[in-house]
């Protein structure tokens, strides 16, 4: 709870009623709702740079204690000071590892990585995906040949899910439904990277900052660090 874009817990009360958590109230909602109903983003570029370079930030902090969220997506990022700060909570399905075995699906399928949903084809039980729901940015399994390793780095999938958070802040919708090849416009991405620029209203810049964070292979994708440094450059 040290760092600012944190969700605190103030105190927890137990009682033969229920279980009761005290924290930061944000009357102004999730993110999700600040860019689909209220679209405080897409139209400001700074916006976008100010609030996503804090969501870096607050990651980065999170991996440094060794957290890694694995369930990043808008409905559990927190708006306050008119859309201008996040703080992002709900670390139910966080882990202490710093890589994820193959056979664990962890997070909600709009924003885990290809990785992560190697498993969602083999009927494990030992899945822990929270529910999609709603598409928030509708446009749109198999394990890719190149992911045979038994485990994956946790922090790549964090960076993943944030370049889908990106990708919402500029464009109010997802690229695609699922990281996965039976998804045509994913398995158009795989053969040709360009194919983002079809279908999505970005810059060259930030294009070719998303391929970086949307490398298949998590072992290849680029550091916070350098995605931090690219969108703050980022013109």
């Amino acid at each position: 709870h040290d760092h600012p874009n944190g969700i605190t817990i103030h105190k927890i009360i137990d009682s033969p009623v229920a279980l009761f958590i005290i924290m930061d109230y944000f009357p102004e909602g999730d993110l999700f709702i600040n860019i689909v109903d209220r679209a405080k983003y897409s139209s400001d570029p700074m916006l976008i740079k100010r609030v996503f370079i804090q969501l870096i930030d607050v990651i980065s902090y999170c991996h440094s204690k060794n957290i890694y969220h694995c369930d990043i997506k808008p409905e559990n990022i927190m708006c306050c000071q008119n859309g201008a700060n996040l703080c992002i909570g709900d670390f139910g399905l966080a882990v202490e590892s710093h890589f994820i075995n193959a056979k664990t699906c962890i997070g909600s399928s709009y924003y885990m990585p290809p990785e992560r949903l190697i498993s969602m084809n083999e009927g494990n039980n030992n899945n822990k995906t929270t529910p999609a729901g709603k598409c928030p940015f509708n446009h749109g399994n198999s394990l890719p040949n190149d992911l045979s390793a038994s485990s994956f780095p946790a922090e790549a999938g964090d960076l993943w899910s944030l370049a889908i958070i990106l990708i919402n802040l500029t464009c109010t919708r997802n690229p695609w439904m699922k990281a996965c090849e039976i998804d045509n416009t994913y398995r158009a991405f795989l053969k040709n990277k360009k194919v983002l620029k079809d279908i999505l209203p970005i810059s060259d810049e930030l294009y070719e900052i998303l391929c970086l964070c949307l490398e298949r292979d998590p072992f290849k994708r680029i550091t916070l660090f350098q995605l931090r440094d690219l969108v703050l450059n980022c013109k």
